[in-house]
């Protein structure tokens, strides 16, 4: 397309560039035509170009890609500025003023849809003049009635999962569609009945409750959903007619698909049911489970209970039953000598013991007295349940341990646990044979060992409590006769007693060692020990 300036003898080409939208839609031009208010349209193989105001852009308007066809092979125009567009697949009317676009063809009455190249004119009597490969078609300026009639939809078949249902649509209409869940491919055929331009007819539908949107189709189409959840569905289906008018009144058809039976209320309920009985049931035997256990608990600390009553009272008499023997015996020899009366037939006696006083009677009372109160002392402390831990125990050793040897030449020192090791706990007996064996120790280095020095160690090696007194006397205490060990024999029965394990180191001039080593579950912590030295 080129433009002649006369008055400057100049031709402005016009050439259609894809990267500038302002420039021509092709250079191909068909026809150009001036409208009464002055506007130049040109015709091209890519559709309608209006040249703008300033005579250098053009424009596409939107509307005309409604046209029958982009190739616009003629174009005229009536007074009214009413534009006819011939193309490759019939004729368009366009209203620039309002943007309407008509569209007509071969089923309006056309001898051929394919128009020729710059056959159209209108005549002086607003006659049109199309040309086609076919013929001449004279086109009445009167105006061409719009059609009015709302086309109704129907339903021409409908199949699941590939497969025809053979019941009456008359009959599906009249209730519903009922799916299962294992068959939820549906197609439904349907037709739009516009019996005056059935090809130009249109149809959109929807599937209420599950897309509330339209989907456009021709006229006569099907619509085909597939994997529908279960749920109840409304398939709304309208249709148009070949102007464009829709019929407000839509074709439904129901669909009901129905879950499956593990998705269904009853089903739902029933589990329900069966998890709160079962759980209830759970709960019956938990219970029935927990009270059989608090009995069992109870009868177990009720023997327990006796035990340890049993076990008590039989090391206490084990513990100053002797002792208070012992002081019957005393007190019935001061009797005799008192000449109060015979001794007692529980303490009987060959002959009185030579060289005997009332105050040597009266001293052994007093020390066996005292052995029954020191012996009581220490039975109760380890009955006491504040004091079960190695902390306690090893209080009390150390105590002990510094009032026994106050008095004497020994030189006392001591190594304490950790803090980390203190809260171990040690049940009461393992506490009371500990208690046992280490003063039984003690006593025999006060009355044998001729030591300056003696130490009592508290540690953790793994997981053992180690307990170790050690002495810097005369030793050999591995090499005293059979009948002159009860004391060691003792500690021995003790230890095995408990559990606990017991080594005795005494080469002669070496002094003598005595470890106890006690079992834990919790490992040893290493820490700073703290040591505390006794000058007595």
């Amino acid at each position: 397309l080129a433009r002649l300036d006369s008055s400057e003898a100049h031709w402005q080409p016009f050439i259609s560039r894809e990267e500038d939208r302002t420039s021509l839609s092709h250079n191909y031009v068909y026809a150009i035509c001036e409208d009464p208010a002055g506007t130049l349209w040109v015709a091209t193989a890519k559709g309608l170009n209006r040249l703008s105001d300033d005579e250098k852009t053009f424009t596409c308007p939107p509307e005309t890609r409604q046209l029958s066809n982009q190739v616009i092979v003629a174009i005229a125009n009536r007074p009214d500025g009413t534009l006819w567009l011939a193309t490759q697949k019939g004729i368009s009317r366009y209203q620039p003023q309002t943007g309407k676009v008509d569209n007509f063809d071969s089923g309006d009455g056309l001898l051929s849809n394919i128009s020729l190249p710059g056959a159209l004119l209108v005549t002086h009597r607003e006659m049109l003049l199309a040309g086609t490969v076919k013929g001449l078609n004279f086109i009445s300026p009167e105006p061409i009635p719009a059609n009015r009639h709302l086309p109704a939809v129907h339903l021409t078949g409908i199949s699941l999962s590939g497969q025809p249902l053979i019941s009456p649509l008359s009959a599906l209409l009249a209730g519903s569609l009922e799916l299962d869940y294992h068959r939820t491919f549906l197609r439904v055929d349907y037709a739009v009945l516009d019996y005056r331009q059935p090809g130009r007819a249109r149809s959109r539908f929807r599937l209420a409750g599950l897309d509330s949107s339209w989907h456009s189709a021709a006229g006569n189409g099907s619509a085909v959903f597939s994997h529908l959840p279960p749920g109840e569905y409304r398939l709304e289906i309208q249709g148009a007619n070949g102007d464009g008018l829709w019929n407000p009144r839509a074709t439904v058809l129901p669909v009901v698909v129905r879950p499956p039976f593990w998705e269904t209320a009853w089903f739902r309920i029933g589990m329900l049911l069966v998890l709160f009985g079962g759980g209830w049931l759970w709960h019956r035997h938990r219970l029935r489970r927990h009270l059989a256990m608090q009995r069992r608990l109870a009868e177990a600390r009720s023997q327990e209970r006796a035990l340890v009553r049993e076990a008590t009272a039989q090391d206490y008499h084990d513990t100053v039953g002797h002792q208070i023997a012992r002081i019957g015996l005393y007190g019935a020899l001061m009797r005799r000598l008192l000449g109060a009366g015979a001794v007692p037939a529980a303490y009987p006696l060959e002959q009185e013991p030579p060289g005997e006083s009332l105050a040597n009677y009266l001293s052994k009372i007093v020390a066996a007295a005292e052995g029954v109160s020191g012996d009581t002392r220490d039975f109760l402390w380890t009955l006491k349940p504040g004091n079960d831990s190695a902390g306690h125990l090893q209080d009390y050793l150390l105590d002990f341990a510094e009032d026994f040897f106050e008095d004497s030449p020994i030189h006392f020192s001591s190594q304490e646990l950790s803090p980390a090791l203190r809260s171990l706990p040690l049940s009461m007996d393992c506490r009371r044979q500990i208690i046992l064996i280490f003063k039984e120790a003690m006593t025999n280095i006060l009355r044998h060992s001729q030591a300056e020095f003696v130490s009592l160690a508290f540690s953790g090696e793994g997981q053992q409590l180690v307990i170790c007194l050690r002495d810097d006397g005369i030793g050999g205490a591995e090499q005293v006769p059979a009948e002159h060990k009860n004391g060691l024999n003792n500690m021995q029965l003790r230890a095995a007693k408990s559990g606990l394990r017991l080594n005795l180191s005494s080469p002669p001039g070496g002094g003598t060692t005595l470890t106890c080593r006690v079992g834990f579950s919790a490992a040893a912590l290493r820490a700073p020990e703290n040591g505390r030295d006794h000058d007595d």
